[in-house]
């Protein structure tokens, strides 16, 4: 964490967990430690996820005076917003595994090992069913006139 208070959010976030799972935390060697230390990571994981997306969405806000007419913005906005809803209805439209399989690896920016753990498959048939689950969504985003869509690689 680059910030003080992200670090303190963090810390707060794993001691807020640990009193949420205190009945069901695995105690190893009589210390709660291992445990403790694992959902710090996890919940410091999430934070840098959350800042990296916010970095994103800030650095496409216009400023100075070269920033586009608010009504193109809006415009432009409004595509992407159909087209989200139609990546949402085609995701839907996948099995529940490689559905889930897509929300880590392309969304949640997991790696392709960690996601195909996460939903109990092997690294092969995680990266097997990323690509036919794109095919799928391509195709069917296609089908509804998704035109443009940014290129991800899983």
């Amino acid at each position: 964490m680059q910030h003080r208070q992200d670090t303190e959010d963090v810390v707060a976030a794993a001691f807020a967990e640990a009193w949420r799972s205190r009945k069901r935390v695995r105690i190893v060697d009589a210390s709660v430690l291992p445990w403790l230390l694992a959902t710090t990571s996890n919940c410091a994981r999430n934070a840098r996820r959350s800042i990296r997306r916010n970095e994103r969405l800030v650095a496409h806000i216009p400023v100075g005076p070269d920033a586009p007419d608010a009504a193109d913005v809006a415009a432009d906005r409004l595509e992407r917003l159909d087209a989200g809803t139609a990546v949402a209805r085609a995701l839907r439209g996948l099995p529940e595994k490689d559905a889930r399989l897509i929300a880590l690896v392309l969304l949640e920016e997991l790696p392709l090992a960690d996601a195909a753990a996460a939903i109990g498959v092997s690294y092969g048939a995680a990266k097997t069913r990323v690509h036919r689950a794109k095919a799928r969504l391509r195709a069917q985003l296609e089908a509804d006139g998704v035109e443009e869509l940014e290129r991800v690689r899983a």
